[in-house]
């Protein structure tokens, strides 16, 4: 067997694995604190990521938010990104940029979480990843030498809607686009729904 059809194969089952730990979290995080977004402790940034990707135009857009614990935008931004294969491979590129951007914004304590359970579990693990993915992973396993706390964290996809709008946000720009302490409109918006609920539980 060849190896980009070993490669193929192990993309497939690794889909197949997402999908049904995605349908069984469904089904299990029912509480209301895991289906809604949850802010960082003390001084902890979260950065969201998310990827909007094109197999029509093999192109993708990153959208990165990045938030302190009272649930205001520190920072933002969306990439785009071209020849890209597949949505596994625009997800790792999110990672990367939500890690550029809370490297760049100088945060030391951070929580790199999404709903791409692929990346996220090959991104907590210390193993040489072997998928197509391999090149991807060892820049985002590098980048933890940035970060006196690094934590990968997966959720389901209503506790990542805002990064999920920036990332089709993305669309509407011609290129990279950053935000420091604000972001487009309907993302602030976006935000400030999380924020309402989050002060409803305190």
């Amino acid at each position: 067997m060849s190896q980009s059809v070993m490669d193929l194969v192990r993309f497939i089952k690794s889909y197949i694995g997402e999908l049904t730990s995605i349908a069984d979290n469904d089904a299990s995080l029912c509480p209301a604190s895991r289906m809604h977004w949850i802010p960082p402790l003390g001084d902890t940034i979260k950065v969201n990521f998310d990827a909007c990707f094109s197999s029509r135009y093999r192109t993708s857009f990153s959208g990165v938010v990045a938030r302190n614990n009272g649930g205001y935008i520190m920072a933002a931004g969306t990439i785009p990104h071209l020849f890209v294969p597949s949505p596994e491979v625009a997800e790792a590129y999110a990672c990367i940029d939500a890690l550029m951007l809370a490297r760049d914004a100088g945060f030391n304590s951070v929580i790199i979480e999404g709903d791409a359970l692929t990346v996220i579990n090959k991104a907590n693990c210390r193993e040489a990843d072997r998928s197509v993915l391999r090149s991807l992973m060892k820049q985002i396993h590098s980048m933890r030498a940035f970060f006196a706390s690094l934590t990968f964290s997966h959720v389901v996809r209503t506790c990542n809607a805002v990064a999920h709008l920036l990332a089709r946000e993305g669309r509407d720009f011609p290129g990279p686009r950053f935000w420091v302490e604000e972001a487009p409109p309907s993302v602030e918006e976006a935000a400030l729904k999380d924020k309402r609920w989050v002060d409803l539980q305190n």
